[in-house]
């Protein structure tokens, strides 16, 4: 395919092949690690395939009632007792429960080594990572490359490097650059959109075209999307008039689309009184103490959630409990600036406590929404740092 190739690109090849004769040692070892790691891993899945044919199973019939014990059918006692427990775990065989995920996790660290292994012995993802950092310009404007060698290459490229990094973050408004030359449809892996409640549908078409399948996350009791897409008119010329009337709406995001092709989930009362459809609900809480749990429990969530935070054996807590301090007082002047100096003076009161009850400086964060906030707020801790007993500033202190 040389011929297929710019200068450019057959150049980095070439510095490749280069490469590959001088390691020749060093890559027949990586070889061999590649295939005791594989032989590791084929081992270990089929130590887990046979346990799990070990575990007891559900009849169609308890699967039945375990559903309608979620969706809260079976009543709140019988809707707790279900989340909070495993189908057909029944505290006899627990240990078989338990030895079947420690091994699922065994799989999942062996299959990070075949991973790690396999990219380190093949020349082919070598060749394609410095491929695709010529192509980035991370080795000067020496290479150029023609839109055809892109268009051919970066598939290819972009399933090289999440191979050797699985998860790649990045935001809808920068998936059109990011996979500019991915333009067949299913041939990237699994998208993951978060805090799908905030997303807006057309935003995520061009991820969804380009992966095979996709994990939708998200509230619909919180936050709608954060802009209201001006794109109905651009709809309508794309789709003609006859547009659902479900579709016209601007509040509507990725998370209520995918709620709504979802077979599994239940209804829930928003707060008007219309029932809606939750795909697939995540009803146990692990991270939110009281009495915040409890608060958002019954305003948002009408009292569904069940609470299995582990309680924290933090000593260090100037409070006994998490609470809310209403505290009042002027904006500072300026545009947009939301600082309260009398806000300030009870968060620096705060931190003196928390001072006090840790030995040492504490691992404290002090957060706002407002940059403005926060930039003030630096500067008043700053003035202020011979009331928290630090006679001189120290960067390791204040960030």
């Amino acid at each position: 395919r040389d011929c297929l190739l710019s200068r450019g690109l057959g150049d980095v090849y070439k510095r490749q092949t280069m490469n590959i004769r001088y390691g020749k040692a060093e890559h027949e070892s990586a070889i061999d690690r590649y295939l005791k790691s594989r032989f590791s891993f084929q081992k270990k899945l089929e130590q887990v395939v046979s346990y799990r044919a070990q575990l007891p199973r559900l009849s169609r019939d308890e699967l039945a009632d375990f559903a309608a014990s979620i969706s809260g059918e079976n009543g709140v006692q019988e809707f707790e007792k279900a989340h909070c427990s495993v189908p057909n775990r029944n505290g006899i065989n627990d240990s078989m429960f338990d030895k079947f995920d420690e091994i699922r996790e065994e799989l999942f660290y062996y299959s990070l080594q075949l991973i790690r292994d396999f990219v380190l012995a093949s020349m082919a993802c070598r060749s394609n990572f410095i491929t695709l950092l010529a192509m980035e310009g991370c080795f000067g404007d020496d290479y150029e490359y023609k839109e055809r060698d892109r268009s051919e290459a970066m598939l290819s490229l972009m399933q090289t490097l999440f191979l050797m990094i699985p998860a790649v973050s990045s935001t809808f408004a920068s998936v059109g650059s990011l996979f500019a030359y991915v333009k067949e449809p299913s041939r990237l892996g699994l998208l993951i959109v978060d805090e799908a409640g905030q997303a807006l549908p057309y935003a995520a078409v061009g991820s969804m075209y380009r992966c095979r399948r996709a994990i939708v996350v998200g509230d619909p009791r919180q936050i709608e999307p954060v802009e209201h897409p001006e794109r109905l008119g651009a709809l309508v010329d794309l789709l003609g008039e006859n547009i659902p009337a479900e579709h016209k709406d601007p509040g509507r995001s990725v998370q209520d689309y995918a709620d709504a092709v979802n077979r599994f989930g239940m209804y829930s009362d928003d707060q008007f009184g219309i029932a809606l459809w939750i795909g697939t609900p995540l009803l146990i809480h692990r991270r939110c103490e009281e009495p915040m749990f409890s608060i958002s429990n019954v305003v948002s969530y009408g009292g569904l959630m069940v609470n299995e935070t582990t309680e924290s054996a933090d000593s260090g807590l100037c409070r006994e409990r998490s609470l809310w301090i209403e505290v009042s007082g002027p904006e500072r002047a300026g545009k947009k600036n939301h600082f309260v100096e009398e806000q300030a003076e009870k968060a620096l009161e705060l931190i003196k406590d928390s001072l006090s009850c840790s030995e040492g400086v504490p691992s404290l964060f002090v957060i706002s929404p407002f940059r403005s906030v926060c930039a003030d707020f630096r500067k008043y801790l700053k003035a202020h740092m011979r009331d928290l007993g630090f006679m001189n500033y120290a960067d390791p202190v204040l960030k």
